[in-house]
């Protein structure tokens, strides 16, 4: 649901972290996924697929996003850690 995706967005933003997102393109496909598990998988996939792009349309209103690797480039150069001695 669209509020469970803003208190989560909000939450992190708070915090300062990045929020990442992954979407399949399948998930704007208009075509109906079909599985041979048989019709309930076929619902189970399925549902609440046509509401994925607006769902996204508004998160990307609501919020600063950019590529993967831009944010990795600021991150700048991260320690490695080391393993501790036993």
């Amino acid at each position: 649901p669209r509020i469970a995706i803003d208190l989560a967005a909000r939450h992190i933003a708070r915090e300062g972290r990045a929020l990442v997102l992954y979407l399949h393109p399948h998930e704007f496909d208009p075509e109906p996924l079909r599985s041979h598990r048989g019709i309930a998988r076929n619902v189970y996939v399925n549902l609440g697929r046509r509401s994925i792009a607006g769902k996204l349309r508004h998160i990307l209103r609501q919020f600063p996003f950019a590529p993967m690797s831009a944010v990795v480039a600021a991150l700048g150069r991260i320690p490695e850690q080391r393993a501790v001695p036993q």
